[in-house]
């Protein structure tokens, strides 16, 4: 991945004005700056728009809003790069919301005419994982190869085992072979349940041919009485089409039969209704004839009839009256009802005002009073709250009092730990001095005895032989002297190396102790100082809870005086004109009422009158209808003598039907055997049909299955080729998983490439600590009980020997840091297809002396022609004139502000 151009908007330093850095035409840049300007930033937007991860952020809840420039909600990173002569761009964006945060990543190729070509998934996390298989390396692997952060150059070094394996697994891209090995495993699965349902198969088909023989047999059988059966069936059939020929001259003769009797009913049912009539008519005649007719008594009911006519006129006339009265009486009620309700709705609305006014007053008064109880309530909790904050504070205050002598102790045990560890550099300083002494004693001594003619090593004067004894005794007495000296420094230096190692255990001890006393103290001086905002608040509560009292009194007196008007409302009169109309209206309808009860009207009688009259009229109708029945007798006999003429004929043309039904009444009982004879025939055929086919289905089945078993044979015995070749591949894919697993090509490849690393890495050391130290990577490891264990462990020997990586000082550990991952950026620069081709390199420098820092400079210079681009943070003088680029970051009002500045 080599940058190409970066756009940045509102991350972290940089402002909301839109700021474009372009790397284009570089390939060795130092970012320099003041710290805290945006030097990191720089580089943290970068792995942010790639990863969205940034060095600041990783693992915290919200991380992008840990990002966002103070006081913006929208943040912005566009990252142009290429990777194999193919340019990409990234566009990655965050905006904050009261509710959800809303993120977008973009993400395509830009061709050479600017166009872009999205290559955006649906989601941000399918977006995601083509972004970083595009790139073929994870964040996790970026950091701890070719991203020196700052102050993580040891990220690498201080990993475990285990991760340092699986970040050189991704850097070699072994990933490729986990993926292989997955496709292998998936396609051994799909091999191995191919040949389980192919043996699954072949014995259900051993099973079915077995079935099939034993079925062939039983058909084989029972196909003998198959032409016994078909000589049944044509004889029934003959039987059946004479018994049809029968039926059809039996049921002529039942129609017959059929339609004489319904003859007979017929004229049965006429004969019964011409009598009934003949009854019916006589009976009326009769009755008529027994009625007579009393003129005298028609004569009295029609007087009657005349005289209660007169009396309901009468009657009615004083109704007419009444009911004038009374209409007059309603109108006048009416409008006193009016007035009334007028009245009382005046006053009514007057008392519901008030009403209004007194609940208005009475619901302030509750709200008041509740927020009284609650301003209480909120004083009586911050005095608790006081208290319990004053006790906790002076327990705190009794534990830091108790706890005041770990500063003292840290700071002892630092400046003991420190006084060693300082007399272990100077140790091995003079270690490495003595060595040297040995090495150029051994020198002197060989060339003065080797040489044909021996001269002092010093002065370079011939030597006599008494002088080159004397010269080669004392070279190895001082070589004696040297080596116990350099004895004693390595044994005091071990004895003061495992002092050390306990020393810094301790001062982590003390250090832990001393981080819970100051998170102790900066815990009570927050509750101090809580403690102050509460008796404010304390105070202001006090002054609320006097001011709420004082306005429950005033809306309480208010209410008193309400009510003493409201009561005074139900006794006055608030409209005197409608009262007078109402004491007028009154007056009138008593007047009706009097007039009223003076007229003579008798309901009952009029009733009663009604009554009588409606009876006369109902006689007299009576006596009318009779008169009329009277005259219609004569019509009645000639009737009855036709209708008794009707029935004898009716009767004559019965008997004749009833002599031609005896003759046919035996066919319906004929017609019903014979239809039972020829069902019972109709089943003996079809028990025969059925028989007949159930034997030709057995014969269909028994060719069907014949087939079938010839096919099934055939294919038992491709089955069985088949599940041979399956168990071949099954097993070849096997040996290719185990192959491809970490334990097979993944660790080969793994175990060739270390001592690339371990070769790169001791180039760069040799240069940056003058041969004295080098690194040892290990892949197996030695186990107790014998036998050996896959590991990954760093070793780091000296002129003193091995030592643990933690006993080195902050200068050497830094250099052999910067070795480490250098070799691992090589090795990634190099690998076939690998799409990395930057170094990254944030501060560190600060640890070395000039001496380191031009070393450091002389080996960034030499590895630059293995990456396309190398980028250097540092604020060093020393270190930034000797980059031919810089781009500064200072830091405005604005936000971060990049320049580039070409020193040739």
């Amino acid at each position: 991945m080599i940058p190409k151009k970066i756009q940045i908007k509102n991350f972290l330093s940089y402002g909301s004005e839109p700021q474009t850095i372009d790397f284009l035409n570089y390939n060795l840049i130092c970012l320099s700056g003041k710290n805290g300007h945006g030097k990191s930033a720089l580089l943290d937007a970068i792995t942010w728009a790639v990863w969205g991860q940034a060095r600041k952020t990783t693992g915290t809840s919200k991380a992008d809003e840990g990002l966002v420039h103070l006081g913006q909600k929208h943040m912005l990173v566009i990252f142009d790069f290429e990777i194999n002569g193919q340019n990409y761009r990234i566009r990655r964006e965050f905006i904050k919301t009261q509710s959800n945060p809303f993120s977008a990543l973009d993400f395509g190729i830009v061709k050479e005419d600017e166009s872009f070509t999205t290559l955006t998934d649906k989601t941000i996390k399918a977006t995601q994982a083509k972004l970083e298989k595009t790139i073929g390396i994870s964040y996790e692997s970026f950091i701890n190869s070719a991203f020196l952060r700052q102050g993580q150059a040891n990220e690498f070094s201080k990993k475990s085992a285990k991760e340092r394996k699986e970040i050189l697994a991704t850097i070699l891209q072994l990933e490729r072979f986990e993926d292989l090995k997955k496709i292998a495993v998936e396609k051994g699965k799909a091999l191995q349940l191919n040949v389980i349902q192919k043996q699954s198969l072949q014995d259900r088909i051993t099973n079915e041919i077995s079935e099939l023989e034993s079925a062939l047999q039983e058909i084989t059988n029972s196909l003998e009485k198959l032409s016994s059966v078909e000589q049944q069936e044509k004889d029934y059939l003959q039987i059946i089409i004479d018994d049809e020929t029968k039926k059809d001259q039996l049921q002529e003769e039942h129609k017959k039969y059929e339609f004489i009797q319904l003859q007979i009913n017929q004229y049965s049912q006429q004969r019964n209704e011409i009598e009934s009539q003949i009854v019916q008519c006589k009976k009326t005649y009769d009755f008529i004839a027994s009625q007579q007719i009393d003129i005298k008594n028609i004569k009295a009911i029609e007087n009657q009839q005349k005289q209660l006519r007169e009396a309901i006129s009468l009657h009615q006339e004083k109704l007419n009256k009444r009911l004038e009265l009374k209409d007059q009486y309603l109108n006048l009620q009416e409008e006193k009802q009016k007035v009334e309700t007028e009245l009382s709705q005046e006053k009514l609305e007057f008392i519901q005002k008030h009403e209004v006014s007194n609940k208005v007053l009475i619901d302030q008064i509750q709200q008041t009073q509740q927020l009284l109880q609650l301003h209480e309530k909120k004083h009586a909790e911050l005095t608790t709250e006081i208290a319990h904050e004053q006790i906790k504070i002076h327990a705190h205050e009794k534990t830091i009092t108790e706890q005041h002598g770990i500063i003292e102790k840290l700071t002892t045990h630092e400046k003991a730990f420190e006084e060693h560890k300082n007399k272990f550099q100077a140790l091995k300083a003079q270690g490495i001095v003595v060595d040297q002494q040995i090495s150029d004693l051994h020198i002197k001594n060989k060339f003065s005895l080797e040489h044909q003619d021996p001269s002092c090593p010093v002065c370079e004067q011939n030597l006599s032989a008494s002088r080159k004894k004397f010269l080669e005794q004392k070279f190895i007495k001082e070589q004696i002297d040297a080596k116990e000296l350099l004895e004693t420094i390595k044994l005091q230096a071990i004895q003061l190396q495992k002092q050390l190692v306990e020393e810094h255990a301790q001062l982590a001890i003390y250090k832990k102790e001393n981080e819970d006393l100051t998170k102790l103290i900066l815990q009570t001086d927050a509750m101090k100082s809580q403690i102050t905002k509460n008796i404010a608040q304390l105070n202001s509560q006090q002054e609320q809870i006097v001011h709420t009292r004082k306005l429950i009194e005033n809306l309480q007196q208010k209410l008193v005086a309400d009510q003493i008007v409201q009561k005074k409302a139900e006794t006055i009169c608030l409209n005197p004109d409608k009262e007078r109309l109402y004491e007028t209206l009154i007056k009138k309808i008593d007047v009706l009422k009097q007039t009223a009860q003076k007229l003579a009207y008798d309901k009952e009688a009029h009733e009663k009158d009604y009554k009588l009259l409606q009876e006369t009229d109902l006689q007299l109708a009576s006596y009318q209808k009779l008169q009329d029945q009277l005259a219609e007798q004569e019509q009645r006999l000639n009737q009855i003598q036709a209708l008794q003429e009707q029935s004898t004929k009716i009767t004559s043309l019965i008997d004749l039907c009833s002599k031609d039904f005896q003759a046919l009444h035996k066919i319906p009982e004929q017609l019903t055997q014979h239809i039972q004879i020829m069902l019972a025939h109709k089943q003996s055929l079809q028990a025969l049909t059925n028989e007949k086919a159930a034997l030709l289905q057995k014969k269909t089945i028994a060719d069907l299955q014949t087939t079938k078993l010839l096919s099934l044979q055939k294919e038992h015995g491709d089955l069985d080729t088949q599940i041979k070749l399956l168990h071949a591949e099954v097993i070849d894919f096997a040996e290719i998983v185990k192959a491809l697993g970490k334990d097979g090509l993944q660790a080969l490849l793994i175990e060739e490439a270390l001592p690339e690393i371990e070769q790169e890495a001791n180039i760069l050391l040799a240069q940056l600590t003058d041969n004295q130290t080098q690194i040892y990577i290990e892949s197996l490891r030695d186990l107790k009980k014998g036998g050996s264990k896959e590991t990954l462990d760093i070793k780091i020997s000296d002129a003193i020997g091995l030592r643990p990586y933690e006993m080195f000082s902050g200068g050497e550990a830094f250099r052999i840091d910067f070795a480490l991952r250098i070799a691992i950026s090589k090795l990634l620069a190099r690998r076939a297809g690998t799409s990395l081709q930057t170094l990254i390199i944030d501060e560190g420098f600060g640890s070395q002396d000039d001496e380191g820092l031009q070393l450091i400079m002389d080996s960034i210079l030499k590895i630059q022609s293995n990456f396309a681009m190398v980028i250097i943070v540092s604020h060093l003088p020393s270190m930034k004139e000797q980059f031919p680029v810089q781009f500064i970051v200072e830091k405005k009002a604005s936000g971060s502000v990049v320049t580039i500045i070409e020193q040739g």
